[in-house]
């Protein structure tokens, strides 16, 4: 093992001088295979390129791809990760709620539900049409009752005027204007700036500050053995505002004070799966002190629909424009066997039915592995 580890280390070594790795041991864990050419190995380390093959890829149809993640065997209750990524304008049905595990004693059907994800992105100019971007029919999502359904956006704007970092930094929304005609009106936030310890100027609300002090309070009092100053340079969250069950976050930084020029990074939380677009694709900037304003456009936004707890027969189709994808939990028994076999239900991709073959999981204990000291 270690001969096979220099050797393979010395590509790494050419590359860079710093650049290096060791054989490090892995486990236990559960190593998935699946009889099919098409399966590929994905590693413990490096986004999969270094290390044990802990996870796998398998093309199971055209525009569905299978991804089995590293089941840990650590547990008294082990379960097995698999996510199916479709293709834009793929459609996936299961067709039944469970997958049968046999852990080589006996077999039994294992009812599951999923969760469902498609991700696309717009301009700040476009009406975002929510029910659209869904892999899942609204009727599905009302069906999974309350909480099913999440809705992200995340998005930003970088003024292009030089010299931008005023010591207090008002900041003026556009609204949002719903398909049913109602508008949502955020308020306007007030931020101050701060200086943190790594030079970054941070600016944050008065109400995130004092959350921020209080956190610092709370651990000096509970764990006065910890170094608790760090926390007040942390910097999660500048600001957050709400309105008609929609909540916009962000913080806002300046990296370079002496060549300022203002980041900002925001999300924000939807209630409905509705149609919306901004009032206005800008937003406007002020410092109260000066007078001065800046009116800049919002970047491209990353719009995300997620929906959790649905049935795994629940129909999905990934939008034209944007993969979809969907995740399930297999729990594999009460006790760390050392092998099981997953029998996953029929499904019908694109109208076409096929049935997977079965995922073997071995108990590893000791594998070893190169582990880079960086990737």
């Amino acid at each position: 093992m270690l001969a096979l580890a220099v050797r393979l280390c010395l590509p790494l070594a050419a590359v860079a001088l710093l650049a290096g790795c060791i054989p490090a041991p892995y486990g236990p864990y559960y190593r998935p295979s699946y009889p099919d050419a098409s399966a590929q190995a994905v590693k413990a380390w490096c986004g999969g390129q270094a290390g044990p093959p802990t996870g796998l890829v398998v093309s199971l149809a055209d525009g569905l791809t299978m991804r089995v993640g590293a089941a840990t065997a650590t547990g008294a209750a082990p379960k097995a990760m698999l996510s199916f990524e479709l293709a834009p304008g793929t459609t996936l049905r299961f067709l039944e709620d469970s997958v049968r595990v046999d852990d080589g004693a006996g077999s039994g059907r294992i009812p599951v539900r999923m969760s469902v994800a498609s991700h696309a992105r717009v301009a700040p100019t476009d009406i975002v049409d929510l029910p659209a971007l869904s892999a899942v029919a609204p009727a599905a999502l009302d069906a999974a009752g309350p909480g099913a359904v999440s809705i992200t956006v995340g998005t930003g704007f970088s003024p292009g005027a030089a010299g931008v970092r005023p010591e207090v930094l008002r900041i003026e929304w556009p609204s949002i204007r719903w398909a049913d005609g109602t508008v949502t009106r955020f308020a306007a936030v007030e931020l101050k700036g701060r200086m943190s310890k790594s030079g970054w100027l941070q600016y944050r609300t008065d109400d995130e500050t004092e959350a921020l002090q209080a956190r610092y309070a709370r651990c000096r009092a509970e764990t006065p053995q910890r170094n608790c100053a760090f926390l007040l340079d942390s910097y999660e969250n500048g600001f957050t505002v709400g309105a008609d069950g929609a909540t916009l976050r962000g913080r806002l930084l300046v990296t370079e004070p002496a060549k300022p020029r203002l980041a900002a990074y925001l999300t924000m939380e939807l209630p409905q799966l509705q149609a919306w677009r901004w009032s206005d694709p800008d937003v406007l900037l002020r410092d109260p002190r000066s007078g001065q304003s800046w009116r800049q456009p919002f970047g491209a936004s990353g719009v995300g629909v997620r929906a959790q707890g649905l049935p795994l027969s629940t129909p999905l189709a990934a939008p034209a424009g944007a993969s979809a994808t969907a995740s399930i939990e297999v729990p594999l028994g009460s006790a760390a066997g050392e092998r099981y076999r997953l029998r996953l239900p029929p499904v019908e991709v694109n109208g076409r039915r096929t049935q997977p073959e079965a995922i073997e999981l071995e108990r590893r204990t000791m594998d070893g592995g190169l582990e880079p000291f960086n990737c």
